[in-house]
Formats: structure tokens, C-alpha cells, sequence
């Protein structure tokens, strides 16, 4: 017997209605959303609160559009909306003389998290927002776009040059050694490949580098100066090798990682420190097998050309996402 389409769909309503009638607060509010409250604390870098500073928060709905709630911190740097949402909110943070700043609350990925009388618990769910102030962005060397360098040799230190962005001469047309690398592998290709390590060192005293996190919520990632008092490392050591259980293992830096290098540094007679350039390697230092070569590497440097300056707050910021379409908030 053939059904109407409105029986057809009476039916199915009646369905999904049975289905969740013994479903939990928690996966109705999956389903169907629940109400969250949602208090932003606008704070800078040195955690001062910011006020006056444009917050737009979107309650998603994982079926249908959500809803965007817009407003000002006030005072204290506070910023409070309530809406339905299904387990995913989005806050953004603009203020003149900031850089921008976006946060993905996931309600949904808490599995603790309960929700009680249609509430995302607890009633109240407060985040700090961190937005970095502009200082004085310069105009540092860098390629736009992460650049891959064909290593010819194995088990040979070879020197690469930061600011011309390739090897020394006479491997290429590098003029100062900023560090130098040695790519060892197994000498395999294609899919009997199982591992490479590539060793990095810096060949003048006080050269080195050190290893942070990318500050994946603001439009300015990395850090907008290098740390002069920071302990620099003289050598790096990285791997990356295919395990007895057939998975990879790596140590080498990931895509959330960035270096800060302090190279080219000048001694007096004594020996004391005079000063140096200093430079950055943003994220997911790669190497391995190529086609054409024994090895290759890649990465996305960005150099200081000033002797002495730390500053590497990048004019142009290349290298920051859109914010400005996340989670519908336009």
C-alpha cells in the first residue's frame, strides 16, 4: 500500500519523536540544542583587562543556521550572551590597535559536560580572550609560502643562509652561514622508506634557538619579539621514522611549533656578546625522501635584516588564517 506524502511525513515526525523520548538531556541538546550562557573576559598580553573591544559570539546549530550575538566589553572587559547551540560556539574579538582574535568553544567535545533543564551546565561558561596590541610591525625576509630545499648530500654538514633563503656557496647563492644541516636517511625510496634525521647546529658562540607554541586563537600567531634572556640551544635534532607497528613517530617541529633563532652573533675581544639577528622558523619543519634528490627539507623562515633588533612582528602577517568567516561570524 502506497502512503500520501503527508502520512509519509507524519510518520516520520512521529518516529524521531518516539526515538527521543528516552534520549538524555545531553543527546536531546545535541539533537535539538540547549541555551549556554557564555561570559567573555577580554584581557592583552600582560592580562589587563580590555574594554570597548567588539566581541560577536555564534551559537551553532549543527541542523539549521545559528544565531550571532554582538556587543562591547565593558569595564572590566566583560562580555556575556545567551543562545541555543547544539554543542559548537564561536567567539571573536576585534579592538583598534589589536590584532584580531577567534575562539572555537566546543561544548560537544566535553563528554562530562552535562546539560540540565535545557542548559549547557554549568549556567555560566566563561573564557578569556588574549589579544596581542599592534606594536611596530618591520618588514622581515620570508618567502610567502612554506619553500621546500633539495639536500644533495648525506651525512655532510651543509650551510644555509637566512637571508638569501638557500644554501652557501658553492651550494648555492647563501654568502653567511646562519646554521648548518645534516640529513641521514636510510637511503631508501618510495614505500620501503623508514626514517630520516636531520641535525641542525649553530657554529658561532651564543647562535642558537629555542622552541615555542603558535598562539592559534590570535591573527599575530607567534611571538612579536624574540626572548634576548631565553636559553638558546646550539644544536637541534630532529627525526622521523616508521615504527615496528608500521605507524610513523616524529619529534621534528610540528605545524602548532615555531623556533626563534639568534644567529650571526658578534663577540668583543674579550668575548662578551655584542648582539646578533634574530629570526624565525614558523612551523612544521619538514624533511625526508624526495624523487629527485637523497633528501629535501622545508620550511618558512622569516629574517630580521637590522643588526640588534629582536623585533619579528611581521608587517604583511602572511601567515595568519581568516577569522572573519569562522562559525558564520562575519
Amino acid at each position: 500500500m502506497n502512503l500520501c506524502k503527508f502520512c509519509s511525513l507524519t510518520m516520520t515526525i512521529a518516529l524521531m519523536t518516539c526515538s527521543c523520548a528516552g534520549a538524555t538531556p545531553r543527546e536531546r541538546a545535541e539533537l535539538y540544542g540547549a541555551r549556554a550562557e557564555i561570559l567573555v573576559h577580554v584581557i592583552d598580553d600582560n592580562g589587563t583587562t580590555v574594554s570597548n573591544a567588539d566581541v560577536q559570539i555564534y551559537f551553532g546549530m549543527s541542523v539549521r543556521e545559528g544565531k550571532t550575538a554582538k556587543g562591547q566589553s565593558d569595564t572590566l572587559g566583560r562580555f556575556s550572551a545567551r543562545g541555543d547551540t547544539t554543542g559548537e560556539v564561536y567567539v571573536n574579538v576585534t579592538k583598534s590597535g589589536f590584532y584580531e582574535s577567534a575562539e572555537k568553544i566546543e561544548l560537544v567535545a566535553d563528554k562530562m559536560r552535562e546539560v540540565v533543564h535545557g542548559r549547557w551546565m554549568p549556567k555560566e561558561i566563561c573564557t578569556n580572550i588574549v589579544i596581542r596590541a599592534i606594536g611596530k610591525p618591520v618588514e622581515l625576509i620570508t618567502s610567502q609560502f612554506s619553500k621546500d630545499y633539495q639536500i644533495a648530500e648525506r651525512g655532510e654538514w651543509i650551510g644555509f643562509d637566512l637571508e638569501k633563503m638557500d644554501w652557501v656557496n658553492p651550494k648555492g647563492r647563501g654568502r653567511v652561514v646562519d646554521f648548518e644541516v645534516l640529513y641521514e636517511s636510510d637511503g631508501k625510496r618510495l614505500f620501503d622508506f623508514t626514517g630520516a634525521k636531520l641535525h641542525v647546529r649553530f657554529v658561532r658562540p651564543f647562535d642558537g634557538a629555542y622552541r615555542r607554541r603558535l598562539n592559534k586563537i590570535s591573527k599575530m600567531q607567534t611571538d612579536p619579539a624574540a626572548d634576548t634572556n631565553a636559553v638558546y640551544a646550539s644544536e637541534l635534532n630532529f627525526y622521523v621514522e616508521k615504527a615496528q607497528n608500521k605507524t610513523w613517530l616524529s619529534n621534528k617541529l610540528s605545524k602548532d611549533e615555531f623556533l626563534v633563532l639568534r644567529t650571526r652573533s658578534r663577540i668583543d675581544e674579550k668575548g662578551k656578546f655584542i648582539g646578533a639577528h634574530y629570526s624565525l622558523i614558523k612551523g612544521d619543519w619538514t624533511f625526508g625522501w624526495s624523487w629527485d634528490s637523497f633528501g629535501c627539507m622545508g620550511f618558512r623562515s622569516f629574517f630580521n635584516p637590522t643588526f640588534n633588533d629582536p623585533n619579528l612582528e611581521e608587517m604583511n602577517i602572511y601567515n595568519t588564517p581568516n577569522f572573519r568567516t569562522i562559525g558564520g561570524v562575519k
